[in-house]
């Protein structure tokens, strides 16, 4: 189900460019997380994102995905209201919150959380490079006699492709 949410809100991002004056990018990113675990300290985060604006003001998509050797593929899908600062010059901050599904298919593990986001940006003609640090608290207690619990943020670097600008 997130899945497909992304992929419509994606889609909707990509699409929305004809109808406002928007600014439109997409990309990817790759990073770590700590979890409270015995067995998966530290992990490889995996991540795809989208972001819309209009001015400072935008909304953005993004799935972060890792495998846990706990019992199989964890994900989480971040839905974004963010504010830019320092516009119009190479650097930026983006700073945003909002909405975060959080899955782990072993246990068929579902919970909604909140999420809080920061990264810094380095602007090209036609691309974004960005360091992200994002909370979101979850715990889906114990399974298989260990936590499913994040212990720190995660912190990516990734690159946005820009495909509309005002």
């Amino acid at each position: 189900m997130s899945r497909l949410l992304l992929l419509l809100s994606l889609s909707a991002l990509l699409t929305f460019p004809a109808m406002a004056r928007v600014r439109v990018s997409a990309g990817g990113s790759i990073g770590t997380q700590i979890y409270e675990s015995s067995t998966d300290k530290i992990r490889l985060v995996g991540g795809l994102d989208g972001l819309l604006e209009f001015r400072a003001l935008g909304i953005q998509a993004a799935h972060e995905f890792t495998n846990r050797s706990t019992g199989g593929s964890f994900g989480a899908t971040h839905f974004n209201a963010t504010w830019r600062f320092f516009r119009g010059s190479p650097y930026s901050v983006v700073a945003g919150a909002g909405l975060t599904k959080v899955r782990f298919e072993a246990g068929r593990y579902e919970t909604d959380t909140w999420n809080a986001a920061v990264e810094l940006d380095r602007h090209f003609s036609k691309a974004d490079l960005y360091l992200r640090v994002r909370h979101y608290d979850y715990s889906f207690g114990e399974f298989r006699g260990d936590s499913i619990s994040a212990a720190s943020p995660a912190i990516s670097a990734g690159v946005r492709f820009v495909f509309a600008r005002p």
